[in-house]
């Protein structure tokens, strides 16, 4: 084996190619054992190999001789740092929909524009959750915070030790960085 991964470090395709089919029955394994948010089998497949790939370059045989082990670490790891990839975009998103669900579509558009139609306000909410995905952080926490928590401005600044008009002021600009994305995205 290890004169297959010395192979495989100096570029020989076909090395690599053999490992690659030597852990075949770890990647199914892998793709068998792991849920993760938005990837098929496939996906999770994929991604083993790719890190099979990865492992080939980064073993030292001159400190280890047990490549297999390397493997399955190196295979585990990449797995949880996908899975945290995925969990961060689910609840970024489910925030996302919670605060474009919550804000009043009539706080960010003038009050003459008629939204009485089903189709209008479909692609208003589209184009409110769009603009929410481009807040920062901060922005984000302070629109959850009023609209899907219901904190009023003031429990929000001494939350937060900050000064009232310093936060209403926090939450006019986001508003109407709100209202400049559904503009420019109509």
């Amino acid at each position: 084996m290890i004169n297959l991964i010395l192979k495989a470090k100096q570029g020989d395709k076909e090395a690599v190619e053999k490992i690659l089919k030597e852990f075949e029955p770890l990647v199914y394994k892998t793709s068998i054992s792991y849920y993760i948010y938005g990837y098929e089998s496939e996906d999770i497949r994929q991604i083993a190999r790719l890190t099979i790939i990865k492992a080939i370059d980064k073993f030292n045989v001159d400190l280890s001789n047990s490549f297999p082990s390397y493997v399955q670490k190196s295979i585990k790891n990449q797995m949880n740092k996908e899975i945290e990839k995925a969990s961060k975009r689910y609840y970024e998103n489910k925030l996302n929909n919670s605060i474009a669900n919550s804000i009043q579509i009539k706080e960010i558009i003038d009050e003459d524009v008629n939204i009485s139609e089903d189709y209008i306000k479909k692609e208003l909410n589209n184009n409110l959750f769009k603009a929410i995905e481009q807040l920062n952080s901060e922005e984000k926490a302070l629109l959850n915070s009023i609209y899907v928590e219901g904190n009023t401005l003031k429990a929000y600044a001494e939350n937060l030790k900050l000064e009232y008009y310093k936060v209403r002021y926090m939450r006019d600009k986001v508003m109407e960085k709100l209202k400049q994305q559904l503009v420019i995205n109509d």
